[in-house]
């Protein structure tokens, strides 16, 4: 009777210790990423010197993980360039992600220096809901680049 006692005593402290260890996970663990790869198109056009009335668009496809979801999204987005040129560009956008289980509004600003780009917003309301930040690849094609493929992680908290 006394290895049936402890059996369950110690059945039971290791059961506490896991719920312990799931509560205790760090807060800062992020609830979602997103992958996205796709392409876009600058009008008139990036160049050499700085014009900054471009406007963009991009849309791209990739693979989403969040709690409440596990699969493919893809997002369309328009923005504004208030720098315009090949080395730099800076501004603002906005558009529409789609998981399997809904439309998602996406806005934020990025930077972009050279072929690296940063950006930092806000998506939701579900299942990736949340501020974001993301780190780009930009690949243009020839001056003046009218059109141009794009990587991209985010990382939403």
């Amino acid at each position: 009777m006394r290895y049936s006692v402890k059996s369950r005593l110690l059945i039971g402290a290791i059961g506490v210790l896991g719920a312990l260890a799931f509560a205790t996970a760090p807060a800062s663990a992020a609830p979602a990423s997103f992958t996205l790869t796709g392409s876009g198109t600058f009008a008139p056009g990036l160049a050499l010197n700085a014009d900054p009335g471009e406007i963009w668009n991009y849309s791209g496809t990739g693979y989403a993980v969040a709690a409440a979801y596990i699969g493919p999204i893809s997002c369309t987005v328009n923005g504004n360039d208030t720098i315009g040129s090949l080395a730099q560009s800076a501004g603002a956008f906005a558009g529409k992600c789609t998981t399997l289980v809904g439309t998602e509004d996406i806005a934020g600003t990025y930077t972009r220096t050279g072929s690296a780009a940063k950006m930092a917003g806000q998506i939701g309301p579900a299942p990736l809901g949340g501020n974001f930040t993301a780190s780009c690849s930009f690949v243009p094609g020839p001056p003046p680049v009218t059109a141009y493929q794009q990587s991209c992680t985010f990382t939403v908290q």
